[in-house]
């Protein structure tokens, strides 16, 4: 009879168990399903973001583009072409910026998309400013505005724009941490769960033999299920193990296109690990530095051996400062590749230290600005030299003579401004047109450099007037000879398709420091002989006060 009376408890509790693991089982199925959607949901968000993000960066670079086409082409066709591409890239900039916001619920993220929104804000007035100057043919103007407050504000932008990638990746990698801490959790809870079912059927297996051993049938019938139910759990477990490898490849597959992305945006990184004394470097870093993925080349000597003779110094000094503080650094530098060829190259780096403070790791990245670098000098270029002549312009012939000036000041010697003006410019084109009145600019300009020396200076201010700078003189009486000789080139006939033409030359010459100490003096006296010259008759030369 006790044993009648144990057994209904018996299987009762065994029933329990049973339900208990099945229960267990349903739970880490339903959690392991879970995490699986979370974990695709996170990095396909992650994956959105950044696609995002990087189009934003790319029609940034896109628009400054066709803002410097709109400045230097004087196609009115084309810079309405330019200008309507300028506005789509807006539009797309906008949308791309709204699907990246709609995606981002972070605090710390949504921050800096205001911080973004905001610095777009300020910078598309500026933007427009130049696109409607270029469009109204206010070039000098536009190339000002481009250089001075555009460029900044762009490079500005991009900055935060690298920040916010920064922050999207950094919390991609926290968020996939979380889950791993969550998944492990899940993973001890459901063995601790079973090795609780294990024993508690252990415990009841041997009250069964203990005390029942009629109900063989019965205890082998729940061994069975014992049995059945650890299949179950060595299911889900090979399940859990089979997602976990699945996700591994999905981030690695995250990562293979991350370096895609950063060889595009022409950009690597790199992590030196102190302490140790490893250096490892993206693939993006191999290939900007035309460097073969073999051996042991990603060393902090290899490194500095690619980076030009010139710029080590300051260079080494940026990262001494970096590891004797906690500042990061920003250098731009130049690189020699083994073929040869020069890149230009933006390197940032900041250093992590341990809890003596002493540096024990520093990452940092490697991007490529060569093509910055060349769009700075042509525009440059573009907005200190006459585009017909080439020659330099007004704004750039005032920087040389005050720079002039001051080394005079120096060696006692003088120099002299000769104001040339054409004669007979104007009837050539009214007769031939403007085409063949460039020409005759352009010969002319040819003329004023071939007469003077390698280090005097011939300027176009504008129309048919030009100016010469001469320096390293004794007298005035070098001035006039050279002033000479430029008649006598100037006069000769030009030979072009549509005719042979003739123009002729009036010079006034100012001397410094006879006829003025300053810039202002010496053109206003320049200016009045130039005038004196033309009234006593063309291809004269006058003196300054004569």
């Amino acid at each position: 009879m006790p044993h009648t009376r144990a057994t209904p408890y018996l299987a009762a509790a065994f029933t329990l168990v049973i339900i208990l693991m099945l229960v267990v089982a349903v739970l880490g199925w339903i959690r392991v399903e879970a995490l699986h959607t979370q974990m695709d949901h996170l990095t396909q968000r992650h994956a959105e973001k950044l696609d995002r993000m990087h189009r934003m960066r790319s029609i940034v670079r896109e628009r400054f583009i066709r803002m410097s086409l709109i400045v230097s082409t004087d196609d009115p066709f084309l810079r309405d072409e330019y200008a309507q591409e300028f506005g789509a890239l807006a539009r797309e900039f906008m949308a791309a910026r709204a699907d990246v916001e709609r995606l981002t619920t972070e605090p710390t993220e949504v921050a800096l998309l205001e911080e973004l929104r905001r610095l777009n804000a300020l910078g598309t007035p500026i933007m427009v400013s130049v696109v409607e100057a270029g469009l109204e043919n206010q070039q000098e103007l536009a190339l000002s505005v481009l250089l001075d407050q555009s460029l900044p504000k762009q490079e500005r932008v991009m900055a935060h724009m690298d920040l916010i990638l920064d922050t999207f990746q950094q919390a991609y990698q926290q968020a996939l941490d979380e889950l791993a801490q969550t998944r492990e959790q899940t993973r001890r809870t459901f063995l601790l769960t079973a090795m609780v079912a294990t024993l508690l059927i252990f415990i009841i297996a041997l009250n069964v033999t203990g005390r029942i051993q009629r109900q063989q049938e019965d205890l082998l019938s729940e061994v069975e299920a014992r049995r059945r139910t650890e299949a179950l759990l060595r299911e889900t477990q090979e399940g859990l193990e089979r997602s976990v490898a699945e996700r591994t490849a999905a981030l690695r597959e995250t990562t293979a296109r991350l370096e895609d992305a950063q060889r595009i945006a022409g950009v690597g990184h790199w992590d030196w690990d102190i302490e140790r004394g490893r250096l490892h470097w993206s693939d993006s870093i191999y290939q900007l530095f035309g460097l073969p993925r073999q051996g042991e080349l990603a060393s902090y000597e290899h490194f500095m051996a690619a980076v030009h003779p010139d710029d080590r110094q300051i260079l080494q000094q940026a990262v001494d400062r970096a590891l004797a503080g906690d500042a990061p650094y920003q250098v731009d530098h130049r690189i020699v590749r083994p073929d040869g060829e020069i890149r230009h190259v933006r390197e940032e780096a900041e250093v992590t230290r341990d809890s003596t403070g002493q540096p024990v790791r520093m990452l940092g990245t490697v991007r490529d600005i060569t093509a910055d670098i060349a769009i700075q000098q042509q525009l440059w270029h573009l907005a200190h030299h006459d585009p017909l002549s080439a020659l330099p312009n007004r704004n750039l012939f005032r920087a040389l003579l005050d720079q002039a000036l001051e080394r005079t000041s120096r060696s006692g010697k003088k120099l002299a401004v000769m104001l040339c003006d054409l004669d007979g410019f104007k009837a050539i084109n009214d007769r031939h047109g403007h085409a063949t009145g460039d020409q005759v600019i352009i010969h002319t300009a040819r003329r004023l450099k071939g007469a003077i020396r390698r280090s005097d200076v011939a300027a176009r201010l504008a129309g048919d007037e030009f100016v010469v700078l001469l320096e390293d003189l004794n007298d005035a009486e070098e001035a006039v000879a050279v002033a000479g000789k430029l008649l006598k080139d100037i006069n000769a006939p030009i030979a072009l398709a549509a005719a042979e033409v003739s123009v002729g030359i009036s010079i006034g010459i100012a001397v410094s420091p006879e006829h003025g100490e300053t810039a202002e003096t010496l053109m206003a006296g320049a200016d009045a002989a130039m005038y004196a010259a033309k009234a006593a008759g063309k291809g004269s030369i006058r003196l300054a006060g004569d």
